[in-house]
């Protein structure tokens, strides 16, 4: 769930160049899988506005579904 205004990214690769749209605060989203680029740790998420990747601990809560 995004804490605050999260940008979603095209790809991991693209991570603060394409970004393809933003998730407002309390927008819920569907974790599909996680990868690291560079120092950070991605998460594919499908959301209600589409389907795209966030930056972990980024204004956005990532809880694996149990």
């Amino acid at each position: 769930m995004a804490a605050e205004g999260t940008p979603v990214y095209a790809s991991a690769n693209d991570a603060e160049t394409r970004e393809l749209f933003t998730l407002f605060a309390g927008d819920s989203c569907i974790p599909l899988r996680s990868v690291f680029e560079k120092v950070y740790l991605h998460t594919e998420v499908q959301c209600e506005n589409g389907r795209g990747w966030v930056i972990d601990q980024q204004n956005f809560n990532i809880t694996s579904a149990s």
